[in-house]
């Protein structure tokens, strides 16, 4: 027969969980970039339609399509993409930083002028993936537009 600690403990432990998963979802709609900006939009959109027309609604009605503007922005398959691989390019900084300290101390040797010089070719490195990765999808974008456009004009 369980205790009446027993019952108590099972039952926070059981209220528990969905307080956690409500605090986790409330602190990710606060602090991702996605979720913070369709808040605005809410929001935006919620003060638009309470307004009287008039300039005060016009500068809302702008606010709410570029905030619009913004998400979709974000929301786009290429940028996705472009954000997914800069975030490798870091991540594969990082393990490359940790190696070369920790399987090759030896670069410490070459005192602070040889860890400069280390530091800087990784981040010319990193700069250069970004430079790269931005001009490819710069690329995809040019190369989706002419398909849409040709596609248009041969439904014409």
């Amino acid at each position: 027969m369980p205790t009446g600690v027993e019952v108590l403990q099972t039952t926070i432990a059981v209220l528990f969980v969905p307080a956690v998963a409500s605090a986790t979802t409330w602190l990710a709609r606060r602090f991702c970039k996605e979720p913070r900006l369709l808040l605005r939009l809410e929001r935006l959109a919620a003060i638009y339609t309470d307004l009287p027309h008039g300039s005060m609604r016009d500068e809302f009605a702008r606010r709410v399509t570029d905030a619009g503007a913004e998400l979709n922005a974000r929301l786009d398959p290429l940028s996705r993409k472009e954000r997914r691989r800069k975030r490798k390019v870091i991540a594969w900084l990082v393990v490359g930083s940790a190696f070369l300290v920790l399987v090759f101390p030896g670069h410490a040797a070459l005192g602070p002028a040889g860890s400069n010089i280390v530091s800087l070719a990784l981040g010319a490195n990193a700069v250069a993936a970004f430079l790269l990765i931005e001009r490819d999808t710069r690329r995809e974008r040019a190369a989706i537009d002419a398909e849409q456009t040709s596609e248009r004009s041969a439904l014409r």
